[in-house]
């Protein structure tokens, strides 16, 4: 073979060899996208929350920079545990995916009439209205809109059962006594407590309208509450706090 025919085809072989490599045909793969936010606040910014359900309706408002406390019963703080992260919970969810940029018929996605509502007041009064409606039939997650606005949007179902719970078992603090509720009223089904005797009230009375510190150790030393043994029984058992 010929010098000149060898080297043109060593360049040859180099030549396809670059094009294999680079290929320059090849389609570059699609970036990927994350799903879109539901909606995006700072937590900060949060100055009121009401929850309206099913269940009854329960709001809380920001005092003292960052302390939240019920609006009714009014000035009964939150329960720590209880309350930890809803305000971050709140400033936003990232949704598992935007669905539908506009639906026709809501009631379909139990959005007619939604279940759930939450109204987010933020410190320049405006208001974010975080509608949940029925869990998709996998169980992994709402339907949800946001009020004013035309998209329908999926969220993951934990983050919406954990601000439903708010209503449905508001959390209050574990010294706090409620003193004859109402019939029927979530206050009753979430905590049933009740004097054991009468002569127990005014010691209730003081626990519950204790708000600094001080006050509530006074009061909490004589204080006698009843609790369920378990949510399943109807039966009490007494504790001191």
């Amino acid at each position: 073979m010929k010098l000149t025919t060898t080297i043109v085809l060593v360049f040859l072989a180099v030549v396809v060899g670059v094009i294999v490599y680079v290929n320059p045909f090849r389609k570059a793969p699609e970036p990927e996208t994350s799903p879109p936010w539901f909606y995006n606040i700072s937590s900060d910014e949060i100055q009121r929350i009401e929850v309206r359900s099913t269940e009854g309706t329960v709001s809380f408002v920001k005092k003292d920079v960052a302390r939240w406390y019920f609006e009714d019963p009014e000035n009964i703080p939150v329960d720590p545990d209880r309350w930890g992260g809803i305000p971050i919970l709140l400033s936003g969810p990232q949704s598992q995916r935007l669905l539908y940029e506009s639906v026709d018929d809501l009631e379909q996605f139990g959005l007619a009439q939604p279940p759930t509502v939450i109204a987010v007041t933020l410190d320049n009064g405006q208001v974010l209205e975080v509608r949940l409606g029925d869990e998709t039939p996998d169980g992994t997650a709402h339907y949800a809109q946001m009020g004013g606005f035309p998209q329908l949007f999926l969220i993951d179902s934990t983050w919406s059962r954990v601000l439903s719970r708010l209503a449905k078992e508001p959390p209050l603090p574990k010294w706090y006594i409620i003193k004859n509720p109402e019939p029927g009223t979530i206050y009753e089904t979430v905590n049933q407590l009740h004097a054991a005797t009468i002569g127990t009230e005014e010691c209730m009375e003081k626990v519950a309208e204790a708000i600094n510190w001080e006050e509530r150790k006074k009061a909490k030393k004589s204080a006698i509450w009843i609790k369920p043994t378990s949510r399943e029984s109807p039966k009490y058992g007494t504790s001191t706090i």
